[in-house]
């Protein structure tokens, strides 16, 4: 018995033992449970004592809260401003520290901030709100990245691990063991948690009961981690409101810089204590702002009345009534003329005048500023350095970058910096660091110095000059030793640059120039160079006035169109209801083959500004502004082509181009025709006489591609950098003179004359290349091969073509031309009217190729046709594109591949330019050579941050290369680029976005990120101010993405190239015409129009569809719905990489092949609600009593006999005109309507009060289509003798489409689902109830139970 005795002794002392751990545990759990639970309390207790003190108990997140952000006011809802909880906006707005936060003098929260940089935060949250979650806005980006720090860090999350110094801190706990097995030797919170999660000490407890202790620790701990952080962020918001939020209003600085309203601290202003600010805005020397007069609002009711008492013809007794009704000064400001009629005021000419002194005290409130007298730009970059130096130094953000500068303010900002910050400061601030230059053999140069034999490099080209340059792009740019390279251009070619380290610059010399292409530069002859066609009868003065007319834009909207010609009004559709209006008119083209929608019967009655046509006889210093872009804008033709061009040859002479003839007579004066006039008409034998014809700027153009061989001009000589290019010059240059005319002979004198030094603007130049001789001069034809292929020869000019040819086929044409410096060609114009003056068949050029050619010649050329009479029509044009088929065969481009050629190897001259500019050709011409040379440049081997830099003497322009990398915009981030770069591109590359650093060279002028995967442009790009062409094709832009005011603002941009977007069709267009070009008239705007493809229709509307295909009843679907339809019912995924991923038409054929392997949808039969026979009775009668209206059916895209529209009354904008009509047609129609509110409300009241519109319709057909305007559900109910269908089929899922039955029934449907009309014969009347306004009900199933119906 001993043993049994001892053995329950044991028992009894393990169970103790065991009982004892448990308790030990369990009293440890519930000792820290009680402290959990303690400081819970106390930080509840905390929390709410500041928001009972310094809250807002009202708050809600509707309230519309105003802010002064850096003296620009910025509202938003306050629900708004704390979408992202946790973060430090959040805490600011969320009312819990409203009665702390600083105000400015009319009450509105005041922040020290930058004032775009905080517009663009709020922008982000606005776009928030609206965002699905699965595409939400891209994070703003800005000046001053430490704003976003500030305000936007994300919050400190609540579970995970390991955790922060600072919050494991704040877990007061005397020493870090582990619960379970009693360890203590851990150095942080982090190891102890981690310990014991991860604990395997085996318990005597039961397995459920060690779990659940196990449980019970790791939810204290999840419990201390919270509460540590909450902690931790009310702590950080306390911190937040005392040392940037909170201050007296009478800290508020309203400064005046220039014009521009900024706001600021006091204490901002005087973070360097020693700078002018600080001392100018110290107590004892700043003269608080409006401290000269108590403000207006402090008043008390003795000051009202002494004010009323000091205004002139305002008599004591009116002053009196202010002080009886102890008016204050508060009170004063917002009395209006009804609330000084209540005092007692009455005669009209007293309220009148205290109105107009209230007004002014209310004004001379606001007006209290200090005026600061610099440069808005470079005092709003020193103020964001201050408010980041002020910030860092209060522990909120980390120390501010130096200050982004634009390089033409740079030495602006310097003047300014030193001026508030002489000394040490100014040099923190402006960043400036000593560079010295090495050449590659190691020697040192000094770049001030003159050079020696041993700083030349072999082909003696000076180093100091190359090194000067270097240095001074470098010196300012904070770059990593090996991270750059650029190549300086001298004149002569490219020098590679390298930053070796921190302050040494390698140059090493190479060899470009001789790589780019033979140049062929074809000028056409009237008025693209000559003004004057003898040969079509037109003298100087009449093609000068044809010129200015063929500018001069009209709108094709106000004038009526004449004739009977061509259809009815010219082609002029009328739209409806719903339409964008009548369609631009189609442009005459040149060939005379009129249509009836072209504009060549328009009579039009305005300029496309709006203005008269008349309007400006007694005011011709303000004509409307011509327009030379590449494309027309919408509803607007030229002058030239309407029915009034016949008097385009006198234009400024008559009534409507009279506001022209200064324009006029300054043309005539730069060609000299003033000074003919005075010497009494022309000269015939006189040598100057032979170029007072010829447009200036051709000669601009030979002086500058064959300098003069002879002494330097004293008027231009060999100086050719005052043009800006990119490019050194080629080689290789030849000029064509390419002409239909006779007037060859006349041309070639003139340019032999001119290099031989006879024209009196350049005397001393000489090129003997340019002198034009007989055997120089050609005529051009066509034939035909045998095998039919088209062959372009040329013939010489002193005889009739007749023969073989001197020079026959392409390849031939192109060695002889290789080896001429210039030469004349007559072409064929009878060919190319013969062929309707379609553009192959005019002067043809060849695109660049590197095929070797039949006679061994490596055409490696680049040709240019400048001409007046290229057009964008591919069916109407004097320029064709010749391109190399097979062996020595070549075809002419046609059609919009000809087109695209346009700026590259095409170049229209609207003949005005050249004219007033003289280096427009050159511009053109190395415009033209850039695009060719970038689009190429990507097969050369380049390491990643290779620069290209081509520098010009006098505009200094730079250029950066980087096509074809697989760049990224993350991979921008880690590359420092000089911020005076010129021209950029960064196509052929993975960018989604902009790169952020490209907003801050302001001197940027040609921009190229073409080929990437963008959908959108910054509103930052309202930055590069100096922008000239900015080349966005291939990308995924959308209109909606694209910053039409920011585009606006850039008034030097020349072209927006836009092409190949697949997003952006006609009526993107539109709207980029119309939003662009009345800010900009010579913006050139492209976008490509999709043209139907062999054998195929274009997308039709509703109307058009065959409801009872598959096809068509997935047209109303968009291409990404379409696309993802394809990849979730079918598991087909397209390739995004592939042009054919953004193809409708392949898409939509993958997926009816998908459907046809799948088989036929299911239909499904449902049935409305039932209504009363003698409601339908009522309801016929009123249909068939319906006097429809006369007008065209209201929506034109769908099918149907009849279809009118009835707006509810109180659904429209009260007293506007469109509702005055709606309301006037309700009233013809009310019966109807009242009937079908009434049937409505017995199936669903509330439906009957929410819908906005009734659509009344007559034999509806088909129309497959989406209510995209709809914000919920419609009802529909169909009357008549119809038979065989009629119902409203609605698709519910991709393989399930509903049929609602709603003869005499009212179906709920809803119609942002595809949805028809199921075929039927007889009539078919229909009622449709819908919503376009209101709440937005979420898009759930397409076919619904109404309220009184039962298992539907």
């Amino acid at each position: 018995m001993d043993d049994v005795r001892r053995a329950g002794d044991a028992l009894e002392a393990a169970r103790a033992k065991e009982e004892a751990e448990y308790q030990r545990i369990v009293r440890r759990l519930a000792e820290e449970e009680r402290d959990v639970e303690r400081r819970c309390a106390q930080f509840e207790k905390k929390r709410g004592g500041l928001a009972a003190a310094h809250g807002n108990p009202r708050a809600s997140p509707d309230d519309l809260v105003e802010i002064n952000a850096g003296g620009k006011v910025i509202a938003a809802r306050r629900g708004t401003l704390c979408q992202i909880e946790g973060t430090r906006l959040e805490a600011l707005f969320s009312g819990r520290w409203e009665r702390r936060l600083q105000r400015d003098r009319e009450g509105r929260i005041f922040l020290d901030v930058n004032s775009e940089a905080f517009q663009a935060i709020v922008d982000y949250l606005n776009e928030m709100a609206i965002s699905p979650a699965d595409n939400p806005p891209r994070f703003p980006a800005a000046d001053t990245p430490n704003l976003l720090e500030l305000l936007l860090r994300p919050p400190p999350q609540c579970v995970g691990w390991p955790l922060g110094d600072s919050t494991a801190r704040r877990i007061q706990r005397s020493k870090w063991q582990c619960d379970f097995c009693g360890t203590a030797q851990f150095e942080t919170y982090d190891d102890a948690v981690l310990h014991e999660s991860n604990c395997d000490r085996k318990f005597s407890f039961t397995e459920s009961v060690s779990a659940a202790l196990k449980k019970k620790v790791l939810v204290l701990r999840i419990a201390e981690r919270k509460i540590a952080l909450l902690e931790e962020r009310l702590e950080d918001e306390e911190k937040l409101v005392d040392l940037f939020a909170t201050g007296d209003t009478k800290d508020v600085v309203t400064l005046n810089v220039s014009g521009t309203m900024m706001a600021t601290k006091r204490s901002t202003l005087m973070v360097f204590e020693d700078s002018v600010l600080a001392q100018q805005f110290d107590d004892t020397k700043w003269v608080k702002q409006g401290t000269e007069t108590h403000r207006v609002k402090e008043w008390a009711p003795d000051d009202v009345f002494f004010w009323a008492q000091s205004i002139d013809d305002i008599s004591d007794d009116i002053a009196q009534l202010f002080l009886d009704n102890q008016v204050t000064g508060n009170e004063l400001l917002a009395f209006d003329r009804e609330g000084l009629a209540m005092l007692g005021i009455k005669r009209a000419g007293t309220l009148c005048l205290l109105q107009n002194e209230i007004r002014k005290l209310e004004k001379a409130s606001h007006d209290v500023s200090t005026l600061i007298e610099h440069s808005p730009y470079c005092f709003g970059k020193i103020l964001d350095f201050l408010r980041g130096k002020y910030l860092h130094s209060q522990g909120l953000a980390d120390d501010p970058d130096l200050p982004a500068v634009r390089v033409s303010e740079r030495d602006r900002f310097e003047k300014v910096a030193k001026y508030y910050f002489p000394g040490d400061t100014s040099e923190l601030m402006l960043g400036l660091i000593p560079i010295t230059i090495k050449m590659a053999n190691e020697a040192r140069v000094d770049p001030n110095s003159s050079g020696n034999a041993d700083n030349f490099l072999k082909d003696g080209r000076p180093l100091h000059k190359i090194a000067l340059v270097a240095a001074t792009r470098l010196a300012h740019e904070e770059l990593a030793p090996g991270s750059f390279s650029m190549c300086v251009e001298d004149g002569t070619g490219f020098i590679p640059v390298t930053l070796c380290d921190e302050h040494a610059i390698q140059i090493r010399p190479t060899a470009t120039k001789d790589r780019l292409p033979h140049l062929f530069l074809h000028f056409d002859v009237n008025e693209t160079i000559l003004i004057g066609d003898p040969a079509g009868g037109d003298s100087v003065e009449e093609c000068l006035n044809k010129i200015i007319a063929k500018s001069a834009f009209v709108s094709t909207t106000n004038g009526a169109v004449g004739g009977s010609d061509g259809g009815d009004e010219g082609g002029v559709e009328s739209g409806g209801a719903g339409t964008d209006g009548p369609p631009a008119l189609k442009r005459t083209p040149s060939s005379g083959n009129i249509d009836g929608s072209s504009t060549h019967n328009l009579q039009p009655s305005h300029w496309w500004n709006g203005m008269p046509l008349q309007s400006n006889r007694n005011n011709v210093e303000s004509p409307p502004p011509l327009y030379t872009g590449w494309m027309w804008p919408k509803q607007s033709c030229p002058y030239y082509r309407t029915a009034y061009k016949k008097q385009a040859k006198q234009f400024t002479l008559g009534e409507h181009g009279r506001v022209y003839r200064s324009l006029y007579e300054e043309l005539s004066s730069k060609l000299g025709l003033d000074k003919r006039r005075e010497e009494g008409g022309e000269k015939d034998g006189e040598e100057d006489d032979i170029f007072t014809n010829f447009v200036p700027a051709f000669f601009s153009a030979l002086q500058h591609y064959f300098p003069s061989q002879g002494p330097p001009s004293p008027v231009l000589g060999n100086e050719r950098k005052s043009i800006d290019s990119a490019l050194p010059l080629p080689n290789k240059v030849t000029i064509a003179l390419r002409t239909f005319g006779t007037d060859l002979p006349r041309v070639a004198k003139c340019i032999s004359e001119f290099a031989r030094g006879n024209h009196p603007s350049y005397p001393d130049y000489y090129n003997e290349q340019l002198i034009l001789e007989e055997r120089d001069l050609w005529r051009a034809a066509w034939s035909y091969k045998d095998d039919g292929e088209l062959v372009y020869e040329l013939h010489p000019a002193n005889r009739e073509i007749e023969g073989a040819a001197d020079h026959s086929g392409d390849d031939e044409v192109l060695n002889y031309l290789q080896s001429r410096s210039i030469v004349g060609i007559q072409d064929n114009y009878q060919f190319w009217a013969d062929n309707n003056h379609a553009p192959h068949a005019g002067k043809p050029v060849w695109a660049r190729t590197d095929s070797t050619g039949g006679a061994g010649h490596r055409h490696d050329h680049h040709h240019i046709l400048l001409d007046d009479n290229i057009h964008n029509d591919p069916y109407d044009g004097a320029g064709g594109i010749r391109i190399p088929r097979s062996g020595t065969s070549y075809e002419s481009l046609r059609g919009e591949e000809a087109l695209q050629m346009h700026g590259k190897h095409l170049i229209r001259v609207p003949t005005i330019r050249p004219l007033m500019e003289d280096g427009w050709f050159i511009e053109q011409i190395e415009s033209a050579r850039q695009r060719v040379y970038l689009e190429e440049s990507g097969e050369e081997e380049a390491g990643p941050g290779d620069v290209i830099l081509g520098m010009d003497a006098k505009k200094d322009p730079l250029s950066l290369v980087l096509t074809d990398r697989n760049l990224s915009e993350v991979d921008f981030q880690f590359m420092k680029l000089p911020l005076n770069l010129r021209s950029i591109d960064v196509s052929r590359n993975a960018l989604k976005r902009f790169p952020e650093q490209i907003f801050a060279m302001s001197s940027l002028v040609h921009l190229d990120v073409s080929r990437n995967a963008l959908q959108g442009i910054p509103q930052a790009i309202n930055q590069l101010t100096n922008l000239e062409t900015l080349n966005a094709l291939s990308n995924h832009m959308r209109l909606r993405q694209l910053p039409l005011e920011e585009l606006a603002s850039l008034k030097r941009l020349k072209v927006l190239d836009l092409s190949y977007n697949k997003k952006l069709k006609q009526s993107a267009l539109t709207t980029l015409e119309e939003a662009l070009l009345p800010h900009n008239p010579q913006l050139e705007i492209r976008v490509t129009i999709t043209q139907p493809k062999d054998g195929t229709e274009a997308k039709c509307s509703a109307c058009d569809r065959d409801a009872t295909l598959l096809q068509s009843q997935l047209e109303p679907l968009s291409t990404p719905q379409l696309s993802k339809r394809l990849e979730r019912s079918f598991g087909v995924k397209l390739d995004k990489d592939t042009e054919q991923a953004f193809d409708r038409d392949y898409i939509l054929q993958i997926l009816l092949q998908c459907y046809a392997d799948h088989g036929p949808r299911e239909v499904r039969r449902e049935e409305g609600v039932p209504i009363s026979p003698q409601r339908q009775a009522a309801l016929l009668r009123e249909f068939e009593a319906i006097d429809w209206p006369r007008t065209t059916r209201e929506r034109p895209k769908i099918r149907a006999e009849y279809y009118m529209i009835l707006q509810k009354p109180g659904s429209g904008k009260p007293d506007s005109a469109k509702t005055k009509l709606e309301s006037a047609k309700l009233t013809k129609y009310r019966s109807i309507f009242d009937l079908a509110v009434e049937t409505l409300k017995e199936v669903d009241a509330a439906f009957a009060e929410r819908f906005t519109a009734l659509a009344v319709t007559k034999n509806f057909v088909g129309s497959p289509h989406i209510d995209t305007l709809n914000v919920g559900p419609f009802y529909g109910l169909s009357l008549g003798d119809f038979t065989g269908g009629g119902a409203i089929a609605v698709e519910c899922s991709p393989f399930l489409v509903a049929e609602v039955d709603t003869l005499g029934r009212l179906g709920k449907v809803d119609g942002r689902f595809p949805h028809w009309v199921t075929p039927y014969e007889g009539t078919r009347y229909s009622l449709i109830y819908y919503q376009t306004s209101g709440s937005v009900e979420p898009q759930t199933t397409a076919i619904f139970e109404p309220p009184s119906i039962c298992g539907w």
